[in-house]
Parts: structure tokens; sequence; C-alpha cells
């Protein structure tokens, strides 16, 4: 006989005051989960009412309720919060006795941050691990459980090397305790981390790991459930390879292992992934099958669901079915927003989104469903899909905000910078064909160097919110140590297991404390945290606030399919397509590789030549329109991708028939150039003091046995001292240390030396003692005005796609720089100290940074006329990258000329005085 939902209380209270009278808690809990005439949920309400209403049970006893009770609710999918309270209680009340039995706390502790992480509270479940690690022992096994779970929620939000910093710490736990079957599960977790990046770059790390669990496997039965998983992540990945018989055998495996399971979510995700790599392989009707099978697998997992409904999009798309493909990617988003609408013209509301727990899942939809509309536009050329598209991918490029903001490592947000790109392409491309110029240039700047911004605006933010020194010391402090740690785990042999493993622990150690010390700092400092969340992208109408009436701002977006050129004035937004396309890299690569070396003949030359004004053309078609308007003007460059790579200043602007040296842009324009204007601006308001004008320093020759010594340049170095009233640092003497106790207290900062940097090694300068590596640039609070890089390489550096190059010049933009001279190849230092010395002549007399560089270049191509040493090799790799403001006063020539006349007036009064009086 059912019992009547009115009397149950009352039954409950009595029923809990019985058994009570009889029993411990945990037996009274027990007897009352035993009841079999109880549904679950009155089961759940009788045992809150036995712990409501008894006051007389001891705490630790009535923990030890609480404990398995809020287990039951999260296993018997009753009720999360529920759980989440009485884990949060019992750690309460065990925490108190912490010193009786630790293990008792840290498990209620532990299960309140597991099931924060399951209901999708990512911060608190963050917040409460960190916690947790405080009460632990670092080597013990509880500190190898709160790791992993912390990964799993750095991971669901977007923070990959967070993620694999907690699994590495895990796994060297496990490995110390032997403890194969937990070891398994990382490792298993870390493949799939890898497979998730969906990008051959990380090959050699994917089979690392997988080359582990292969070694493990020899000591280790590995379960089924756990095999089908590794099936699943190396089908990925050899799909990622573009193997796809491979990756269709590999998931027929998963499949096997599925369906011997018995489980129906992942024989969904192995028919979805063999459905994925069959319509890569073109494989249409086998693809749509699977898809078919899989959703009827998924049963009510939406999220699952999900995934299937967006790759039915993908095939709807191929077969030219537009509406369905929308109508498809429409239930994948409906179903991981919580949102019931299913109209394909609709859109899911921000809010929806923001308390979603798939927004990774949520931004593919989305792109999915823009290209979608994208692509129904190009066959049917109605405006208003058009204007559908570019809605949804302003809806995505929130999404992208809210994951790369929740990221703290400078890894995870350049894989979020690096999807947001493709993101941003396809938006600039719609805006184009719409019209909206503005609205282009904001995405354009806003696919450039945002991280950089980012931590240019955190610098900004120390000063505005008066953080005390010491404070701002302890940051940096523990950021170099980090970072020399990275650099020190950089260089070590790679046979070097136990040292490389004992860096690892530091470096994860200090990120901790850096984390912990950023969390107290943004809570003790509100207006600090404020500050720094202030990010400001700047829109055209900004930027046209900032310039000045003779500047012209020209920022570049290049894409695989398409490229844009953004021209910006005092009173002129435009937008231009770069014409010939499949050709402009071509051009880039070429022109590089002429630029890298002295022209030997006349052909070389006129080879050059054509080249370059065709380039020239191509990279700024306004050119003959807006020839007037853009005469007399100062150029400021924004490149993107690997125009990065070259300086504009070399293109030739005239046709073959006009001498070279006449030719180049360098003699019409003053030009600069800058990551983002955005952090162009932000830097300039950096509050700077300094004691000095100049330091130099010239190392001449160095312990690393394998850098040549500059000694053969030390007249050079004479000169340099007499012009800039200083004596350089050289020697032994050129430290880094040394360096760096100057760094941010002169206002020019000069250094002589060698560098390098590409994409296959970190970026680096060298001092007499040691090199100082870009992930070591986060050495001081200080910032200066003018760093010149008289080395070669300097702007060089890995291309991060949606950030740009990560050269040594970046590392001091991100220090606060105002502004930094550097190279683009290796340089010839004779030319280079030529060009230095004139260019230091003319900023003394006031000129601005980027015409003291012009000027100083075209007296050097005055000097050397059409010889070999007139190659743009030698004059063209050293570009300004920030801020061109003048570093000096103008020398008021005016009063100069006044005051040698005044002495010209005294004598001729005088004489004329005698005459009359004569």
């Amino acid at each position: 006989m059912k019992i009547c939902e009115k009397w149950l209380a009352p039954i409950m209270v009595l029923l809990g005051t019985v058994i009570h009278a009889q029993q411990e808690p945990r037996a009274a809990y027990d007897s009352i989960l035993e009841l079999p005439t109880l549904t679950k949920l009155q089961k759940v309400k009788g045992i809150e009412e036995m712990l409501a209403n008894d006051k007389t049970y001891e705490e630790l006893k009535k923990a030890e309720v609480h404990h398995e009770f809020a287990k039951y609710l999260f296993k018997q999918d009753v009720n999360i919060d529920k759980a989440i309270s009485n884990a949060e209680k019992a750690a309460s009340i065990r925490k108190k006795y912490f010193k009786e039995d630790p293990s008792l706390f840290k498990s209620s502790f532990n299960n309140y941050a597991n099931f924060q992480y399951e209901k999708g509270a990512y911060l608190k479940a963050l917040k409460t691990c960190d916690s947790l690690l405080g009460f632990c022992d670092k080597t013990e096994v509880r500190v190898a459980k709160v790791n992993w779970l912390k990964a799993r929620i750095y991971g669901a939000i977007g923070d990959y090397k967070k993620a694999l910093d907690c699994y590495a710490v895990s796994e060297l736990i496990y490995v110390d305790k032997k403890d194969e079957k937990r070891l398994l599960k990382v490792l298993k977790n870390v493949l799939a981390i890898y497979a998730d990046f969906n990008d051959v770059k990380y090959k050699k790390e994917f089979f690392h790991n997988y080359e582990k669990i292969k070694i493990l496997s020899k000591s280790y039965d590995i379960p089924k459930r756990d095999l089908r998983d590794l099936k699943l992540n190396l089908g990925s990945f050899y799909d990622t390879m573009e193997e796809y018989d491979l990756s269709i055998e590999t998931y027929q495996e998963a499949l096997q292992l599925s369906v011997r399971l018995k489980d129906s979510l992942s024989i969904s995700k192995s028919l979805n992934n063999l459905g994925v790599t069959n319509k890569k392989k073109n494989n249409i009707e086998e693809a749509i099958r699977c898809f078919e099978e899989a959703l009827g697998f998924a049963r009510n997992i939406s999220d699952q669901r999900a995934k299937v409904f967006d790759n039915i999009g993908d095939v709807c798309l191929i077969n030219g079915k537009y509406q369905e493909a929308l109508f498809s990617y429409q239930k994948a988003i409906s179903l991981v927003t919580g949102n019931t609408q299913e109209d394909y013209g609709e859109l899911p509301n921000f809010q929806d989104i923001e308390l979603s727990i798939h927004k990774k899942d949520i931004l593919d939809y989305l792109t999915d469903k823009a290209n979608a509309w994208i692509q129904f536009w190009e066959k049917e050329n109605n405006q208003d899909h058009l204007d559908d598209a570019l809605e949804t991918l302003e809806l995505a490029d929130k999404v992208v905000d809210l994951i790369y903001f929740e990221s703290r490592e400078d890894f995870s947000k350049l894989f979020w910078r690096e999807k947001a790109s493709n993101l941003y392409q396809k938006t600039i491309e719609t805006c184009y064909e719409l019209n909206q110029r503005e609205k282009a240039f904001y995405y354009i700047e806003k696919s450039k160097a945002l991280l950089l911004l980012e931590n240019v605006t955190n610098l900004n933010a120390k000063t505005l919110a008066n953080l005390p020194d010491e404070v701002v010391e302890r940051e940096y402090a523990l950021l170099y140590a980090i970072n020399n740690l990275k650099g020190r785990l950089f260089v070590m042999r790679k046979q070097d297991d136990v040292g490389r493993e004992r860096t690892k622990r530091e470096i994860f150690s200090k990120k901790n404390e850096y984390s912990k010390f950023i969390d107290s700092l943004e809570a003790t400092f509100p207006k600090y945290h404020n500050f720094k969340k202030g990010v400001r992208i700047y829109n055209a109408k900004m930027v046209q606030e900032h310039l000045k009436e003779e500047q012209v701002l020209l920022q570049y977006k290049i894409g695989t399919d398409k490229s844009y050129v953004s021209l910006i004035t005092k009173k002129e937004i435009n937008l231009f397509q770069i014409k010939q396309n499949h050709l402009l890299r071509e051009r880039i690569s070429e022109f590089q590789e002429y630029l890298r070396k002295p022209f030997v003949n006349e052909n070389d030359e006129k080879r050059y030549k054509m080249l370059a004004y065709k380039l020239y053309r191509q990279l700024l078609p306004f050119m003959e329109k807006s020839s007037q308007t853009m005469e007399n003007k100062k150029l400021l460059i924004v490149a993107d991708g690997i125009l990065q790579n070259i300086p504009f200043e070399p293109l030739v602007m005239k046709n073959v028939d006009y001498p070279i040296n006449e030719s180049y842009m360098l003699n019409f324009y003053e030009i600069s150039y800058a990551y983002s204007f955005s952090s162009l601006v932000s830097a300039s308001k950096i509050e700077r003091e300094y004691s000095n004008n100049y330091f130099a320093m010239s190392p001449t020759y160095f312990k690393d046995e394998m850098l040549v010594s500059l000694i053969a340049y030390d007249d050079e170095m004479k000169k340099l001292e007499e012009e800039l009233q200083t004596k350089i640092v050289t020697n032994q003497n050129a430290t880094r240390q040394k360096f760096k106790e100057a760094y941010g207290r002169y206002k020019i900062i000069h250094l002589s030396t060698h560098g390098g940097g590409s994409s296959e090694e970190q970026p680096w300068l060298a001092f007499h003692d040691d090199k100082l590596m870009l992930d070591e640039m986060y050495f001081t609070s200080q910032s200066t005005d003018l760093v010149v890089l008289s080395a070669c390489k300097t702007s060089r550096g890995e291309l991060k796609k949606g950030e740009g190059v990560m050269s040594i010049a970046r590392g001091f933009v991100n220090s606060g720089a105002q502004s930094v001279l550097a190279s683009l190849w290796d340089i010839d230092l004779k030319a280079n100290n030529e060009i230095t010395y004139a260019f230091y002549e003319y900023l003394n007399d006031g000129k601005t940074k980027s015409g003291a560089l012009r000027l100083a270049k075209m007296d050097y191509l005055e000097r050397h006329g059409n010889t070999s040493e007139a190659s743009p090799y030698y004059w063209s790799a050293i570009t300004l990258i920030g801020n061109d403001a003048p570093v000096f006063k103008k020398k008021n020539k005016s009063y100069l000329l006044l005051l040698l006349l005044v002495p010209v007036w005294v004598v001729y009064k005088r004489r004329k005085r005698r005459l009359a009086s004569a």
C-alpha cells in the first residue's frame, strides 16, 4: 500500500525517532534505505527529516551520514544540489576533527569538489580542489586524485595546458605508488586532450603517451572499457592525420568492444566517429547510415545527440540541402543550451550559453550554422541569409571570449586564439560582402595580438590600482621563476629523465603558488581585478580619435582564400580585398628570399624590382586612386600572418624604368609597425619615469663558444659612445643580470649582441655569461620608452595563428616597452651600426622614431649609391615596432639663431651710436 504524501513527513519523523532510539545514526540511515515500501524520493525525505529533527547525534557520526547520503544522492541521480550540500556539511564537520582523522575530511571535501564539477560549477570546484590540496602532503595519493579532478575541470573549460600540467602531477605520483589502474586513466585522459586538439603538430606528444600505455599494458591487463576509449582516441588522431582507412579500422574495433560491453553511449560515439571519417572519404551513404544508427543509441543523452545532429548537418550541406542542414545545426544547439527553440532562423540567448557546460561544442555548432547560412547565400544570393550568418558569427565570437578569458595559461589562450582566427576570417569576409567596413575592421583588429593586449592591460591595471611595489615585485618574481624553470627544461638533455621530471614538478609547484597568489591579489585589491578585466578592443571610430592628421593605419588580414586590408585615416574608413590572393603567399616568400642576400648583378636587381613592384600593387591596391590623399602621410602597418616577416620600406612604388634607389617606399613614407592598434595605445598609457637617457651594452665576447666574438666592431662602439654620451658596458661586465638591473631606469636601452629565433627554436638574446630566452621576459615590473636591438632575427619567432610572431621584440613590448627597433633577418653589423648611429643623431635632434629611422636609411642609401651595399638586405631588416613619438624634444633652431644674432645686433647698435656722435 502506498503512503499518502501528506502523511509522509510525520511518518518519517516517527520512523527516524524509533530507529534512533535503537540504533546509531549510520544504522538508522541504512534502515531507511532498506525499507522496501518506500520510493527513492520518500527515502530521501525520510533521511532529511531524520538529520534535521534529531539533535542528539554526535557530530562526527552525523557527518558520516551526510557523507554517505551525498554519495547516494549523486549515484542515484536524485538531486545534485542536495548532494553538494550534504558533502559540504560532512566536510565542514570533519574539518573540526581534522587532526584526529585527516582522511575523513579529505574524502568528504574531495566529494564536495567532484559534485561541483559534475554540476558544471567549474570555478567553485577548482577553488575547493585548491583548498583541499592545502591539507595534503605533496606525495600522497590524494594529491594525485585532486589533480586528476582539476585536470578534468580545466579540460572542460578549455584550459588545456593547465589540464596537462595537473595530469602530469597525477602521473608522477601514480608511477611512484605503482598504481597502474589509476595511472592508465591519467594517460588515457592525456591522450584524449591531444586527440581533441585535432592538429597533426601534436603527433609526437600523442604517440609518446600512447607508447607509455603500450608499455603499461605489458604488466597490466587493460580493462575493456579503457581499451575502447583508447581505440576511440587513436581513431580520432588517425583521422586528424588523414589516415582514414586506419581510422575506420580502429573505430570498428572500438565499436565491437562497445557492443560487447553493452554500452549504448560508446556505441553511439563509435558510430558517430565512423560517420565523420566516412564523410571525409566521401562515402556519404555510409556516413548517413552511421549517423542514423548513432542517434538511436544516443537515446536521451543530449550532448551526444547534439554531436550527431551537427554531423548530419554537415552531410546535408554537402548534398546542398541548406534548410535541412540549418535545422540539424539548430537542433544541436538547442540540445546543449536547453533552449527548446528549433526554428533555424533563431539563435539561443547568450544567458543560456553562459550557463551551459558545453560552450566548446556550442562554438562549433554556431560556426557550422554560420557557414551553412553563407553557402545558402552563395546559392540564392539572398542578403537576408548573409545577415543571419553575421548575427550567428557575432554570437560565436562572444562564446570564444567566454572560453578564452576562463583560460589562464598562454598555451590554452593561444589554442583558442587560433580557433578564433578562423572564425574572424569568416566574419570579415561576411562584413565585406555586406559593406560593413567598420565592423570588418573591428574583427581584423580583434584577430591581432589579444594575448599581448591582455598582458599590457594587466601592466596598466597595476598602476591604476596603486598596487604596493612589494606585491608587484612578488608577482614578477614568481613569473620569472616559472619561466626560468621552463628555460632550464627547454635546454635539458632528453636522456635526463630524472632531471626533467624534477624540473616539471618544480614548475607545477611554482604555477600553483602563482595561481594562489593571483587569486588572493584579486580578492585583496578588487580595483586591480576590475581594471585587469578592462581589455579594450579599439573600433574604427576610436582609432580615428587617436590618429593624427598625417597618420594612416593599414590593417591586414591574410587568409587562405581571401585577404583584406583596412585603411583608416582621420576622415576615412575603407576596406579593400587583395586581388590574386592565390599568388600572395608565393610572392611574399620569394620577396623574403631576395631580401636575405645582396644583389649580385643587374639581373638580380631587375627581377627584384619587378617582384617588389607587383607585391606593392597587390598589398596597397588603393594607392593609385588615393595617391594625393596619401601624400606626406605616415604609415602605421599592422601586418598579419606571413606578412609579418617582411618590411614594407623596400617595396618598389615605381615601374622598372625608374632607378631603384628612388623607387623604394622608404623615399615616400615614414613607416612604423604594431602588433595591434589596441595594444599600441594601451602600451602608451603605461606611466614611466627614467633616471637617465641611455643605457648601452655590447658583450663583445661570450662564454658560449658557439657565439662569434664582436671585438671587430669596437671602433663602431666607440663612435656610438660619443653620440650617446654614455659608457657602453662591454666584455665580462655585459651580463644578463646587469641588463636586468638597468632595464626600466633608462629611456633608451641599446643592445649590440647576437640574437636568434625561428619556428624551431625559442627566440633569445646573448649576454656575456648567458642567453636571455623569450620565456624569461617577465623579469621586471619596469618598462622603457625604446629598446634598440642591434642583433640578428630579433623580430623573428614562431608564428602563432591569431596572435602573431612570438619574437624577442614582442617580448619587450609585452613587458611594457613603448617601441622596439628590431631586425627581421641576419643583419650586416657594419651597415646596421652605420644606420643606428645616424638614427640616434636624428633622434637626439627631436625627430620621431620612424622619421629618424627613415632619414638614417636614406642617408645610408645616398652614401652607398648603386653599390651592392645599397641592396635592401643591408638596410631594410631593421624596423620600428610600436609608438613612433619623439623621445626627446625638438631643438628650437629659431631660438638658437636668435641667440647667434644678439651679439651682431649689439655690435650694430654700438657702431650706429658712434657714427651718430661723430
